[in-house]
């Protein structure tokens, strides 16, 4: 599951792409809240440029889905206790080309992981948890082996910035849960198994290492303490308050099943179906809603805790979970930044087959969610996420958040097979994109000049130059010995900051 991220530094970027799907996509299905953009603004709060926002953000997807291969994509932008605007585009089913729309539902990966917070913190305020007392006084025979016994127990603060210092049993950064194919005939561990598993490496609050274990352990605090399962108490307490008809995120019903954006992985440009799964860790992130009802919740972050009169959490609670935690950039639940005059709260999501992003502005009281039914999306989400705040805040594009850089568009990193360069990401928008440069591809020569047993920052430095620089790249795909030249040009374009 994602973590908040960013892109790589600027200094690292000289060019990207993935070939354009060859399907055409269907037109964007869009529901404003009211029925236009002129009653949305007047009525909503919503800013005048909402319509140009609304037609510059339409262009950008559409361009994103055509040149990724992503196969659908819905949008939804907040302002203060509103919805201003949900679109969708692409399709929901590539096969049977079924249109996406507005209420079609899709993983919510990691992005979760700010309602499992909100859970958690509901209960703290009603005094049923302490977020700086030990998760074991609240775990009867399912307890964790921390290191309590020297002084050291692990808290619900730890475990939701992750800091708990706990790792499972074969945990690796790459391999953080378990997943267990929808067809198979078993089932996942359950919450109560897993304690079992987790076990301390380092001193709970040393050190920050992103955790789904410790989320699915907060979980597991929410049932012991609130006598519901953990999907019962995040209906009864967080959706069916704020008017979410979704009964049952965890475990879908048959009728969400019908509304459901199948998944899919991206290889070439093309979508590729994608084997559905199961996670161990659920309340770190496998869970299902639409666009327009996980930004319900998200809209409490913009309204101290409250939506259309609806409170949900203590502005003194959310300003909590908005707070850098233990000299990290990371809250409780969501990740925190300022960029541009503006305090952000952000996250992503990524589980096999889907992507997801969110990010608010705290300080404007704006806010964008977005989901995709493709894996490894996040690059084109975190543009689109920056992009959308920008406009909302009357931005004119490349002056705020997204930014507008001179470069080819990729990432490069050396090849220990061959000795060369290798692209490990293509930039959307850039002049390697349109060449239709993938990651994954092999760097011979940089203008007729071979790059092996020269440094990175060597190859960088023959890449560089004023706009309309021509630099031709002999490029061998992975594996081959044939060589292609592929002549490009510096341009200006823009990218995520």
């Amino acid at each position: 599951m994602q973590r908040p991220r960013a892109l790589p530094a600027v200094s690292t970027l000289l060019a990207s792409t993935c070939v354009a799907q060859a399907a055409n996509h269907p037109p964007a299905r869009a529901a404003d809240q009211p029925a236009n953009a002129a009653s949305a603004a007047r009525t909503t709060g919503a800013p005048a440029h909402l319509e140009r926002t609304r037609n510059t953000l339409s262009r950008e997807i559409e361009a994103v889905l055509k040149e990724s291969g992503i196969p659908s994509l819905s949008i939804a932008l907040m302002k203060d206790d509103r919805l201003l605007w949900t679109g969708a585009f692409g399709y929901s089913n590539v096969k049977l080309k079924v249109p996406a729309t507005p209420d079609t539902i899709y993983s919510t990966g990691s992005c979760f992981k700010s309602v499992t917070a909100m859970a958690v913190m509901q209960l703290v305020e009603s005094g049923k948890l302490k977020l700086d007392a030990p998760a074991n006084e609240y775990l009867g025979v399912h307890r964790i082996r921390d290191m309590s016994a020297v002084g050291k127990p692990v808290t619900l603060r730890h475990l939701l910035s992750h800091h708990s210092g706990l790792v499972a049993k074969g945990e690796t950064p790459a391999e953080n849960s378990v997943t267990v194919p929808l067809w198979e005939r078993r089932l996942p561990k359950t919450l109560e198994e897993l304690t079992g598993e987790l076990e301390a490496r380092d001193a709970p609050g040393a050190t920050h290492r992103y955790s789904n274990y410790g989320y699915a352990l907060a979980g597991l605090l929410v049932q012991k303490v609130s006598g519901r399962s953990y999907e019962q108490y995040i209906v009864e307490k967080i959706l069916r308050p704020l008017g979410v008809e979704h009964s049952r995120p965890i475990h879908p019903t048959p009728e969400m099943g019908e509304e459901m954006a199948l998944p899919y992985r991206l290889e070439n440009g093309k979508a590729v179906p994608q084997e559905r799964v199961r996670f161990d860790v659920y309340p770190a992130g496998d869970a299902y809603l639409s666009v327009p009802a996980m930004s319900a919740i998200l809209l409490t972050h913009l309204n101290g805790g409250r939506h259309q009169g609806v409170p949900l959490l203590s502005s003194e609670s959310l300003a909590e979970m908005h707070r850098p935690q233990l000299a990290s950039q990371y809250g409780l639940g969501v990740g925190t930044r300022s960029a541009d005059g503006e305090r952000l709260i952000t996250h992503a999501g990524g589980v096999p087959g889907y992507s997801t992003h969110f990010l608010l502005g705290l300080d404007s009281g704006v806010g964008v969610y977005l989901a995709a039914n493709a894996g490894g999306a996040h690059a084109r989400l975190t543009y689109l996420a920056q992009l959308s705040l920008d406009l909302l805040r009357g931005k004119k594009p490349g002056t705020g958040l997204v930014r507008e850089i001179v470069g080819l568009g990729v990432a490069l990193a050396p090849d220990e097979t061959t000795g060369l360069v290798r692209i490990t990401d293509v930039i959307p928008k850039s002049p390697a994109r349109r060449a239709r440069l993938t990651s994954g591809l092999i760097i011979q020569s940089i203008n007729g000049v071979s790059v092996k047993g020269k440094t990175l920052q060597e190859c960088v430095g023959m890449m560089v130059g004023p706009v309309g620089k021509e630099v031709r790249l002999g490029i061998m795909d992975a594996g081959q010995t044939e060589v292609r030249t592929v002549e490009l040009r510096r341009r200006k374009f823009l990218i995520a900051g």
